[in-house]
C-alpha cells in the first residue's frame, strides 16, 4: 500500500506499509496475524522526496550551516582541552586535592563543560609526565582516595602558561574588542 502527501516548497512525503511475511512461510499467530520472532511483521514507512533542485539547495545550505558549525565548535573545544591541563594545574597551586574535588571544581567554572571522562586520562597523563604526584589516603566515608599535588616540574609549567596566556589573552581580547592590537 502507498499514498503520497505534497508537503509544499518542492517536498513530497510517500507513506508505505508492507508485510515481510512471505505467504508460504508465515507464521500466524491464533488472530491470523503475521509475526516473526513475536513481533508484528508488518513494516510502516515514510519516504520524503524532493525535487532535485530543492535537495541540491537543502544539502548545500545544511552542508555548509553544519561545516561552520563543526569548525566553531572544534576550535571552541579545541581552546578548551589546550587550557584545561593548566586550569588543573592551577587548582593544585594551593595545595593537593584528590579527583573528585577537581571534577567538581572544573564542571563550577562557566565555559570549561568537562566531564571525569574527560579529567581522569587527564591526571593519568600528568603523573606520568611528572607534573603532579599522588597519594592514597584512607577516607572517612567510602574507598581510598587518590590526592594529586604539583611537582615543581607542574609548577614551572603552570608559570610558564600563566605568563603565555595572559599575553595571548590579552591580544585576543584588543582584536575582538576593537580590532587593534596596542
Amino acid at each position: 500500500m502507498s499514498a503520497t502527501t505534497p508537503l509544499g516548497d518542492g517536498v513530497t512525503a510517500r507513506s508505505f506499509s508492507w508485510s515481510v511475511c512471505p505467504p508460504p512461510a508465515a507464521r500466524r499467530s491464533p488472530g491470523g496475524e503475521c509475526r516473526v520472532n513475536g513481533e508484528s511483521a508488518f513494516v510502516d514507512e515514510v519516504v520524503l522526496e524532493l525535487n532535485r533542485s530543492r535537495l541540491t539547495q537543502l544539502v548545500q545550505h545544511a552542508t555548509l550551516r553544519s561545516m561552520e558549525a563543526r569548525v566553531r565548535e572544534t576550535a571552541i573545544s579545541q581552546l578548551r582541552r589546550g587550557a584545561l591541563e593548566f586550569c588543573v594545574l592551577a587548582l593544585l597551586r594551593d595545595g593537593e586535592r584528590y579527583s573528585y574535588e577537581l571534577v567538581r571544581a572544573l564542571a563550577d567554572a562557566d565555559g570549561l563543560v568537562t566531564t571525569e571522562g574527560t579529567l581522569y586520562p587527564l591526571l593519568g597523563r600528568l603523573r606520568r609526565e611528572g607534573v603532579v604526584d599522588t597519594t592514597w589516603r584512607e577516607s572517612p566515608s567510602g574507598p581510598p582516595r587518590r590526592y594529586y599535588r604539583l611537582t615543581p616540574d607542574g609548577q614551572a609549567a603552570l608559570g610558564g602558561f600563566m605568563a603565555e596566556w595572559t599575553r595571548f589573552r590579552d591580544s585576543v581580547d584588543a582584536l575582538l574588542g576593537n580590532g587593534v592590537l596596542r
